[in-house]
């Protein structure tokens, strides 16, 4: 069964609703198309069998890290993603999460058959969210932008 959540146009609606439909999926397909709170959200993530963040090759993936990756690996849960920006330099393929190629379709496919088949998965999924808790906890963050602060105040000789 797949969850779909957030908010989307009509027309991006209408399309999913509708491939659900032709490929006999329409019963095992539940879209979400409302705001939901993060407590919610947070228990849809820990139930997942995985969760996936397709990231396209564009520069907005390229230039940032999703925040919502940072989410899914705390959830200790399997995570597929692409091999975009951030994504490629925090993870890696079938040790902290299951990487495809951005733009390739059939091969996210084949990773999110991995996520929830791999016999190490939970293995995996725990060495994302060790790495999600040492890398993006707000404790450290605190520490990187204090360091980056103190970096930028005078010295007084």
């Amino acid at each position: 069964d797949l969850l779909l959540i957030g908010q989307a146009s009509d027309a991006t609606r209408h399309s999913i609703e509708t491939a659900a439909q032709q490929w006999g999926m329409g019963d095992r397909i539940e879209i979400v198309y409302k705001y939901l709170p993060q407590a919610e959200l947070l228990g849809f993530y820990s139930s997942a069998d995985a969760l996936l963040a397709p990231l396209p090759d564009d520069d907005a993936s390229r230039a940032r890290f999703p925040s919502k990756l940072a989410d899914y690996l705390y959830s200790g849960r399997p995570v597929v993603t692409n091999s975009v920006g951030e994504a490629s330099r925090y993870l890696t393929d079938g040790v902290s999460g299951f990487l495809a190629l951005p733009d390739e379709p059939a091969l996210f496919g084949q990773k999110m058959r991995e996520a929830v088949t791999h016999p190490d998965r939970f293995a995996i999924a725990g060495s994302g969210k060790l790495l999600a808790e040492a890398e993006f906890g707000i404790g450290v963050q605190g520490q990187r932008l204090a360091a980056f602060l103190h970096s930028l105040t005078p010295r007084r000789s």
